[in-house]
C-alpha cells in the first residue's frame, strides 16, 4: 500500500511514517509534527463520489483529522483539478484547489484550532 515515509538526504535511514499515506503531502514549516496532503477520488480513501479528503496527520500521534471534502471534476488528463494543499510560511493556513459550480476555486482553511502538538 501506500505510505508516507521520510528519509536522510543520501537516502538512508528510511522509515514508514504514516499509513496509509496519499497524495501530495508536505510537512508544517513551522516544525510541529503536521503534515497536509491530499488523495485522488479514486483512491480507497476517498468517498467515492468524486470528492477527496483533505487530510491533516498529525504524525506525532498517529491521528489523521479529514478537514475537508473536495470536488475535483469530472475532468481528467491537462484539464484535471487536484487539490494540491500547501501551508502558508506562518503554519497555520492551508490553500488547495478545488471546483465549484463548474470553475476552478482555490481555498484557504484555517486550521489554528486543529493545531496542538
Amino acid at each position: 500500500g501506500l505510505e508516507l515515509a521520510s528519509f536522510k538526504y543520501d537516502g538512508t535511514e528510511i522509515k514508514t511514517i504514516f499509513k496509509p499515506g496519499s497524495g501530495h503531502p508536505s510537512f508544517n514549516p513551522t516544525g510541529i509534527p503536521f503534515v497536509i496532503t491530499d488523495a485522488y477520488p479514486d483512491e480507497p480513501i476517498s468517498a467515492g463520489d468524486g470528492t477527496a479528503p483533505l487530510r491533516l496527520l498529525n504524525i506525532a500521534a498517529q491521528k489523521e483529522q479529514d478537514i475537508a471534502k473536495v470536488f475535483l471534476s469530472n475532468t481528467t488528463g491537462e484539464f484535471r483539478v487536484d487539490e494540491h494543499p500547501a501551508w502558508d510560511l506562518s503554519g497555520r493556513y492551508v490553500i488547495f484547489n478545488g471546483f465549484t459550480n463548474h470553475t476552478r476555486c482555490v481555498y484557504i482553511a484555517d486550521l489554528k484550532n486543529l493545531l496542538h502538538k
